[in-house]
């Protein structure tokens, strides 16, 4: 049995909790489990049992594949390939084409173009290194970019799914 992934409300770290087999809901505090990667299993109150994985992040996360520059700030002049692997409103995980000496906190531009429907939408943004290894690098976007008008692009690439 597959585990339904569930999104966390972040102010009260709850959770709408809904059966497969009867679509009943039911609201259910899960802060325990924050940290955790384990499935929970559920039971319903028609007697059908299913797992359910809880997402804490703030924003929702999308699988990507998009071809990208990054650079270190504040020289900002050795533009580096980059492979972008997933991203969010709130930021991005990248793939460097080659090793490289970022580290926790380190303050990157990026740009990258969005593959959406209509056109090929140009994402420039400064990040701040959230965590890294050889080649893969976790991101930030150092400004609150879900309330930025220039973030309706990234936003409806997400939720679009195109």
């Amino acid at each position: 049995m597959e585990a339904q992934i569930v999104y966390v409300n972040p102010k009260d770290e709850t959770a709408v909790l809904k059966c497969p087999n009867c679509g009943a809901a039911r609201t259910q505090q899960v802060g325990r489990f924050k940290g955790s990667r384990r499935t929970v299993k559920t039971r319903c109150r028609c007697k059908t049992d299913f797992r359910t994985s809880f997402e804490f992040r703030k924003a929702q996360r999308k699988e990507t594949n998009i071809l990208g520059y990054f650079a270190t700030l504040p020289e900002g002049e050795d533009w580096r390939k980059m492979l972008v692997t997933s991203i969010s409103l709130g930021g991005i995980g990248l793939l460097a084409q080659s090793t490289h000496a970022l580290a926790k906190g380190d303050v990157l531009r990026v740009r990258f173009s969005l593959k959406d429907r209509n056109r090929r939408s140009i994402i420039e943004r400064d990040a701040v290194v959230r965590w890294t290894d050889s080649i893969h690098v976790g991101c930030e976007f150092t400004a609150s970019v879900e309330y930025d008008t220039v973030d309706v692009i990234p936003g409806y690439y997400l939720a679009r799914g195109v």
